[in-house]
């Protein structure tokens, strides 16, 4: 009886560990590709001009990432007429927020939109995998470059 005690207690401890290691390691794994981003506008303009319908603005955008840890932030895009906005650069970004600069595309015949868009963040998460995930945005901060741009043009007409 003590052998097999001597001999399944060894067992039991290393099987313990193993079970422990999976454990840790399915969880640390888990974390690495969890995904939470926002993405705000900021009404910063950084440039732009324009010629008849189209106005174009260089800004920025806030990008906040809720964690748990960093992800690479490799492009973001909106395709909403009449505004499309595509970022210039890709960088990562650890819990908290950095801005973006973006590039935007406002229709002068049509306006901003009212309504939020759908901003799709292409990201790498820290397992290495590539993600697709999206945000909804407010346009309210671009107002401004469409009325400061575009309406002096509306006038003319």
């Amino acid at each position: 009886m003590l052998l097999v005690v001597a001999l399944l207690a060894p067992a039991a401890v290393v099987g313990g560990v193993a079970t422990r290691w999976w454990t840790t390691r399915h969880q640390r794994l888990a974390d690495e590709s969890i995904v939470s981003v926002q993405v705000l506008g900021e009404g910063d303009l950084m440039g732009g001009g324009g010629g008849g319908e189209l106005v174009e603005v260089t800004s920025s955008v806030l990008v906040m990432n809720l964690g748990p840890l960093p992800v690479e932030v490799t492009g973001l895009h909106v395709a909403h007429t009449p505004l499309t906005l595509e970022s210039v650069r890709s960088d990562v970004v650890r819990p908290g927020t950095r801005p973006f600069t973006v590039r935007l595309t406002l229709s002068c015949a049509a306006g901003v939109p009212s309504e939020p868009v759908q901003v799709v963040v292409s990201l790498r998460t820290a397992d290495g995998t590539s993600r697709r995930t999206s945000s909804l945005m407010s346009t309210k901060p671009w107002r401004y470059a469409y009325d400061a741009m575009c309406r002096p043009l509306s006038g003319l007409r």
